[in-house]
């Protein structure tokens, strides 16, 4: 009994550990992104991509996470394939950060979604999520290194605020746009676009 009960603690311990070490390991990989990113090396290695078949595989993954909190994930595009010119892993750290952050920032049973469509020569994919929302006045400074929004994750993730500062460099990096929309109790859209033509 007693040997079970010292084996049920070193696996509750090592859990622990091994958490504790893939957000600290995150942490160093945002604060090396955003360092390399101020210092103007933000090095794009850029091919063309189905970017819907990209959005698939990524909210794939993503799922597994929305599950953990029943929260449906969809995604809505007008056609496929969509071939664009864009660093692939890069733009799938855009899609792991907002995607993410909806599941993170939204209640459970609640549904997130990402919509792709086309606009004159753009790309513009939004997520939208049910969740909190983001205060009007913190709405500025959403983007900034190290800037959070008063709401809370509603599960006890953690968050570090450099998320979102990396996502806008990435965007900008590509020549494109990135925007907030949100509503206190109503949830958030984030919207970015991506030129069509090289």
């Amino acid at each position: 009994m007693l040997e079970e009960q010292t084996n049920d603690k070193l696996k509750e311990y090592a859990s622990t550990i091994n958490l504790a070490s893939g957000k600290m390991l995150q942490l160093l990989n945002d604060l090396l992104d955003i360092s390399k990113i101020e210092a103007g090396k933000l090095d794009l290695k850029l091919t063309e991509t189905d970017f819907i078949n990209l959005v698939e595989q990524n909210t794939k993954i993503n799922r597994y996470l929305a599950l953990n909190k029943e929260i449906r994930l969809f995604v809505d595009y007008e056609k496929a394939p969509l071939v664009v010119l864009i660093d692939g892993d890069k733009i799938e750290q855009v899609l792991n950060n907002l995607i993410g952050n909806a599941i993170k920032y939204s209640p459970r049973n609640s549904t997130v979604r990402v919509k792709i469509f086309t606009k004159d020569d753009q790309l513009v994919t939004q997520v939208t999520d049910q969740g909190q929302g983001i205060p009007a006045h913190e709405l500025s400074g959403i983007f900034q290194p190290f800037k959070k929004a008063s709401s809370a994750p509603t599960g006890g993730e953690s968050s570090h605020g450099l998320g979102l500062a990396i996502v806008k460099k990435i965007i900008e990096g590509h020549q494109g746009t990135i925007l907030v929309e949100s509503e206190i109790g109503k949830g958030s859209t984030f919207t970015f676009t991506l030129p069509l033509k090289s």
